[in-house]
């Protein structure tokens, strides 16, 4: 019943699973076809799980195995889905932090500049916090960092700072405009540094 409880799951998995695999293929090697194996090394993963020690403990753990499997936290779609939407909440409270340091640094012409980009970064981007955040209220799993999404964006608000010289708080606002600052993209992996392969 196992075996055939987790071959479903794996079926059901498998373009998340693919999708993240592929991910950290081009992260790692600059290669979305990087197999398993390679990666498993570069993430020091382990070839085996350790089993209990408890033959009792095991069985119990394999007869609850079909039914652990349904839980929303095992839905890797969903997972990583809740995952993005975390890291734009994330993105967007950092950036906030920011610009409000930064603009006590500015003289009135940067101050002048900077207001046109931050205004064009929340025009664009503020739509998507608040649907990522309402996702995200409707659906706060029950093993998150919080009791309620309410509750943790509080605190994150709350305890974010930022700092930064002007030359720093000059190259922030000039990200701004960028569409890396945009939060639709906080999420994918970054483009492999590309190498020389041919030094002189």
């Amino acid at each position: 019943v196992s075996e055939s409880a987790y071959a479903l799951w794996r079926l059901r998995e498998e373009a998340a699973i693919e999708s993240a695999r592929r991910d950290l293929g081009n992260y790692y090697f600059g290669d979305a076809a990087a197999d398993a194996a390679a990666l498993a090394q570069k993430l020091a993963l382990k070839e085996t799980l350790d089993a209990a020690a408890d033959p009792d403990q095991l069985q119990s753990a394999c007869a609850s195995l079909p039914e652990a499997l349904q839980q929303p936290r095992y839905d890797l779609a969903e997972r990583f889905r809740l995952e993005e939407l975390m890291a734009r909440a994330v993105e967007a409270t950092e950036t906030e932090a920011r610009e409000r340091h930064c603009r006590t640094l500015f003289s009135a012409q940067l101050l002048e500049v900077h207001d046109a980009r931050y205004a064009l970064w929340r025009e664009i981007n503020l739509p998507v916090l608040a649907e990522g955040n309402k996702a995200l209220a409707e659906s706060w799993p029950a093993d998150a960092p919080a009791p309620t999404f309410d509750a943790w964006y509080a605190e994150l608000r709350r305890s974010t700072q930022a700092g930064g010289n002007l030359a720093e708080c000059v190259a922030f606002s000039e990200s701004l405009k960028r569409p890396a600052a945009a939060l639709r993209n906080v999420f994918r992996m970054p483009a492999p540094l590309s190498q020389d392969k041919n030094p002189q």
